[in-house]
């Protein structure tokens, strides 16, 4: 199984989970996930996301329940962005 960042931004797969960003994990840093590679987006861009769990077959499984919706606005050169609720 995996667990994938999708969104309405096209670096986010634009809500297609195939175009999702992949996460990963280690033991040692469980239950963080974090992104091999930098996601590019827009200054001052709005974007929406949500957690999808994927099957090893890397097709959906499980979205976070329909009331959660993430959100933020892009606002720096870089941005770590930690979602302490996903």
């Amino acid at each position: 199984e995996t667990v994938r960042v999708v969104g309405d931004h096209p670096s986010l797969g634009n809500w297609d989970p195939a175009k999702g960003v992949e996460l990963e994990t280690q033991q040692d840093l469980f239950p963080v996930f974090i992104s091999q590679h930098p996601v590019f987006i827009d200054l001052h861009a709005k974007v929406e996301y949500k957690y999808l769990l994927c099957g090893v077959n890397g097709q959906p499984k499980e979205w976070e329940g329909s009331e959660v919706q993430h959100r933020f606005v892009a606002n720096g050169t870089e941005m770590t962005l930690e979602d302490d609720e996903g």
